[in-house]
């Protein structure tokens, strides 16, 4: 009974993920529709995100009357002078309420922010009476990051190199590259980025083992002792990255667990997993709708249902690495649909790339990269040679995976992926964990090709449909016809970082046709309608390109397509000659 419990809440949970993501948004804004300008006190919650047209963040706004959490930007030319300590601010600020896109079938920015609690947006007003506060946070997560990956900046001379371990110490991913960004989508390895379980784990098991072997035989209760220091490492560890879902839930799991092995109560990784989401959703219902919420309690949910499955059969009589193997085999393929759902691509060669590379990144890189950080307060020196080395190893590690991306053909699929299609390939997904032998097996190995095969539906022939995107202030409209696509526009670039090819047009090509179309026309030079010229060239997205720098648009030209005939009625010939 318990076990046909489990799957009736794993299905329930999937039914609501998939109701949410295809309904519209029902939570109540937290500001109103109009802007609000207001003056109060404000308190840096993340590390500044900084750009050439100003810093980005995350602020703590003391007014009962406006938003909670912010997401702030304080443009380069509107700042008072200031301390980089400073964390606390009286600031006049410009709220926005949060609004949804509306792009069909594309994940919404708004619930993206609402899901990590920022309630609206807000622009420093140059005023006055900006200044910071008379008192400081004497001690603040936000300095002790920011600090860090300044000193691994320093130490560590590749950039890229230094970006992935500032990611992995800090959580702080704002100086990887799109370029290094895509190598990891690539790959089927930007998990690793996101601190995770995995990360809290190795940090909790090397404690609890030091801490075992100082004081094992000189003290009773050892044990305890040592599950106690190892929660408490992994406590820090999420605080020093910033608190995301994933370290939250890992803490959360931890702590319940040492409290469970305390009492001598026995309880399962299934169960752990489904009374620690419930929580999270009690405390938050918004949660639900977070993707990083979604994949990491599904990968947890997938092991526990894989290690209860193995019990049953006798699989732990089977050497680590095979179990290893086998584990890593059903995460990949069984995040495949939600993989496909959320990030509308699956990377063909993620299980062999993941093999290869993920044991360096945990038992290696990971591992000398925290122990520099334990000493840097002692030792210095030692911690920068320890970043250097760290610095190495993950510095070949991603050299290979370019090696990889230019010599792999095959490597990502793009999909088209509904909730209906989700659904079905998670639910045969989870009878196949759950059901042993055949037909489960079969359900379980034939729930892949739903992931990587679904498509929308062409356009008839001598049809043409138009998809005017909303990307805010700009214009990106897709030309869909039989067998192609033509994009006219490209959404603006924002000056807090990104644009909205990166976010909104690419992933809506690949959700929908494959990622790709055969022209893209700008209508003319403007940020707000071709700041993402330079993402769709650099990702090769466009096969030629008409009315952007280095492609000439004269009034004269004509194309066909799927039957349409369109013409260039300007810029006149004479018009670009004066």
């Amino acid at each position: 009974m318990p076990r046909f419990v489990a799957t009736g809440i794993c299905a329930l949970l999937l039914a609501a993920v998939s109701v949410l993501r295809c309904t519209p948004s029902a939570y109540p804004a937290a500001l109103s529709a109009h802007e609000l300008t207001i003056t109060a006190r404000v308190t840096v919650r993340s590390v500044p995100r900084v750009s050439e047209f100003g810093q980005q963040m995350v602020m703590r706004v003391h007014d009962p009357v406006s938003a909670r959490q912010v997401q702030v930007f304080w443009p380069a030319g509107n700042r008072v002078q200031r301390n980089d300590d400073s964390l606390c601010w009286q600031l006049t600020l410009r709220l926005t309420a949060l609004h949804r896109a509306g792009n069909p079938g594309l994940p919404d920015r708004a619930g993206r922010l609402r899901a990590r609690r920022i309630d609206g947006l807000a622009q420093v007003v140059a005023h006055a009476d900006n200044r910071p506060c008379g008192r400081q946070p004497r001690v603040s997560s936000v300095r002790l990051r920011a600090r860090l990956g300044a000193q691994i900046r320093a130490a560590v001379a590749d950039s890229a190199t230094s970006a992935v371990l500032v990611a992995l110490a800090t959580g702080d991913r704002q100086y990887l590259t799109p370029a290094l960004r895509e190598r990891f989508a690539r790959t089927g390895t930007a998990h690793i980025m996101a601190i995770s379980g995995m990360h809290i784990g190795l940090v909790a098991g090397c404690c609890f083992f030091i801490v075992r072997w100082i004081f094992s035989g000189r003290r009773p209760y050892v044990d305890a002792w040592a599950l106690v220091c190892s929660v408490l490492a992994g406590s820090c560890y999420a605080g020093l990255a910033g608190g995301a879902v994933p370290t939250l839930r890992a803490v959360a799991m931890l702590s319940l667990a040492a409290v469970f092995w305390l009492r001598r109560i026995r309880l399962d990784l299934v169960r752990l997993t489904l009374l620690v989401a419930g929580a999270f959703l009690l405390a938050d219902p918004v949660m639900i709708t977070s993707p990083a919420f979604i994949m990491s309690f599904a990968a947890v949910a997938a092991l526990g249902l894989a290690q209860r499955r193995g019990r049953a059969v006798h699989a732990n009589m089977q050497p680590g690495r095979l179990r290893a193997i086998r584990a890593q085999t059903l995460l990949s393929v069984a995040l495949m649909p939600l993989v496909a759902t959320l990030f509308c691509e699956v990377s063909i060669i993620s299980l062999v790339v993941n093999v290869l590379v993920l044991p360096v990144f945990a038992f290696a890189v990971i591992p000398t990269l925290l122990t520099g950080i334990v000493v840097a307060p002692l030792a210095l020196s030692l911690a920068e040679n320890l970043w250097r080395l760290s610095g190495l190893l993950c510095g070949m590690l991603l050299e290979g995976m370019a090696i990889v991306v230019r010599h792999v053909p095959g490597w990502v699929a793009t999909t088209g992926l509904g909730a209906f299609e989700a659904s079905l390939a998670a639910g045969m997904l989870l009878a196949g964990v759950l059901l042993a032998g055949w037909p489960g097996r079969a359900l379980w190995l034939l729930a892949a090709p739903i992931a990587l095969l679904a498509r929308a539906q062409p356009e008839s022939a001598g049809c043409v449909s138009a998809h005017m995107l909303n990307v805010g202030h700009g214009t990106a409209i897709v030309l869909a016809g039989e067998r192609r696509r033509w994009l006219y526009d490209t959404g603006p670039s924002w000056r807090g970082g990104g644009s909205a090819a990166q976010t909104i047009v690419i992933p809506y090509l690949q959700r929908h046709w494959g990622g790709s179309v055969a022209r893209a026309v700008g209508s003319h030079s403007d940020i707000d309608l071709d700041g993402g010229v330079g993402e769709l060239r650099r990702l090769a997205r466009a096969q030629a390109w008409v009315g952007v720098p280095g492609a000439v648009c004269v009034a004269g030209q004509r194309w066909q397509f799927e039957g349409v005939r369109f013409e260039v009625l300007w810029p006149l010939p004479a018009a670009l000659s004066g």
